[in-house]
């Protein structure tokens, strides 16, 4: 009988995936985070010779993660800061979260406390009778008005301001504030500060009061790579910057696993590949050649919290153990898209076209929660899971009750099910117009949500 043994205790595990919405109401707590979405489309670069996943269009990749490595500062895409305790005192550098968030294009997670659009329509959400188009409806989404998950990426915050233990103030580079609370171990984390003068610091989340995002510095020094590489599963290929069961993102993070009692853990630089054989172990080969079947972790069966992969033509996918076949890593990569990069958000403004005709424009809050385009849509397909910032999608179209046909600026169309977002448990699209007067446009009457660039 094969004995699991737990992971090295030194390594703080990371949370289970970006958390669905809950359906038909019923809130999600708790899980949270991994790689976050690149916003580059067409051009972005990725593994060369990559296919679709089935059921998908998307343009080729264009070039090598190798020429990334060349385009890019290797140390543009490390997170960095300014760490202020509660004693005033400051501390400066590459910042990592609880050892897991690394990146800008990483996502932070919360739960939001305050959700104006469900104060505003509180007869909907109480399941009261109210008016649409000129007949009444009645819809009972009770607990909708708490507890929605918040998820942005790294790159697009400004400065987070912590109140205490479980609750904090995140200011948008374009201005907006968003109260949050709990909702993953984002909120009480330990960040530590690679200062340059001090070395490694570790502040624990109830001695920081603020926390304020600033440009890497070129030339900043740092520890290994990115690791990049591309993922055959069972619904097509995969590839860009990788995360391995949902921690291991870096060079000198390792894999743990046994082989004929030998307790393994090899740096995730020195593989080449990982092949699943199954449940219960994987096929690993290093660069020098010689090869292990492991098994006995999480790390190398099916108890791995999935393998995520920041496609540029899709942006965050994470794919579970029973959709994986096999990664193959390369030598190098570039760190990512630099803090600069990401611009300030906009609110969402587009076109909705009803089942029955009619045509609505203005602004938009998707599913009366997303309003901006540094938000979030999550949508499943099979074992392989989608996290797209709004800014990326062009159109969103239900098909039937439980999936939505979403098409991408950079010409990507996926067909996507099982969350909140794109099946019928979708609170509605509120069509914000003149004067802010709204209109609530059901998900089972929507036809089709055209969002401008």
């Amino acid at each position: 009988m094969n004995t699991v043994r737990e992971r090295n205790p030194t390594k703080i595990p990371l949370l289970a995936q970006h958390p669905q919405k809950p359906t038909r109401g019923l809130i999600a707590l708790g899980l949270a985070t991994a790689l976050a979405l690149p916003v580059a489309l067409a051009g972005s670069v990725a593994l060369a010779g990559s296919v679709a996943p089935a059921g998908s269009t998307a343009p080729a990749l264009p070039a090598t993660v190798a020429a990334e490595a060349a385009e890019t500062a290797n140390d543009a895409g490390y997170i960095y800061g300014k760490v202020t305790s509660t004693k005033g005192k400051a501390f400066t550098g590459i910042l990592r979260w609880d050892g897991e968030e690394a990146f800008w294009d990483d996502l932070f997670n919360a739960s939001k406390v305050d959700l104006p659009h469900f104060a505003e329509y509180g007869q909907a959400k109480k399941g009261h009778d109210f008016e649409i188009f000129g007949r009444k409806i009645s819809i009972g989404w009770g607990g909708f008005e708490s507890g929605r998950q918040f998820v942005v990426r790294f790159g697009d915050i400004e400065r987070i301001e912590i109140e205490d233990r479980s609750r904090a103030q995140l200011v948008m580079r374009d201005g907006t504030e968003v109260a949050v609370d709990g909702g993953s171990n984002d909120i009480g984390a330990t960040i530590s500060v690679q200062d340059a003068s001090l070395g490694e610091v570790k502040l624990p989340w109830k001695g920081i009061s603020r926390i304020e995002f600033l440009a890497t510095p070129a030339g900043t020094p740092v520890r290994g790579y990115r690791l990049h590489g591309k993922v055959v599963t069972d619904d097509g290929t995969f590839a860009g910057a990788i995360q391995w069961d949902k921690q291991e993102a870096l060079s000198f993070d390792e894999l743990d696993g046994e082989e004929d009692n030998v307790e393994m853990s090899i740096q995730m630089g020195k593989i080449r590949s990982i092949e699943s054989l199954g449940r219960r172990s994987c096929r690993v080969t290093l660069k020098d050649g010689r090869r292990y079947e492991l098994g006995g972790t999480n790390d190398v069966n099916d108890s791995n919290r999935g393998i995520v992969v920041e496609d540029p033509r899709f942006g965050r996918v994470d794919i579970a153990w029973g959709a994986f076949e096999k990664l193959e890593l390369e030598d190098a990569g570039g760190s990512g898209r630099g803090r600069n990069d990401y611009a300030p958000g906009k609110p969402l403004r587009g076109r909705v076209k009803t089942t029955a005709g009619k045509e609505l424009r203005g602004t938009i809050v998707f599913d009366l929660d997303e309003a901006y385009s540094w938000e979030m849509l999550d949508g499943n397909d099979g074992d392989v899971s989608y996290t797209i910032p709004f800014e990326l999608i062009a159109t969103i179209a239900p098909h039937g009750d439980d999936a939505a046909k979403v098409r991408l600026r950079s010409g990507v169309e996926l067909q996507l099910k099982d969350t909140q977002d794109v099946t019928d448990a979708n609170a509605g699209i509120l069509v914000l117009q003149a004067e802010g007067k709204g209109v609530l446009v059901p998900w089972t009457e929507l036809e089709l949500l055209e969002l401008d660039g």
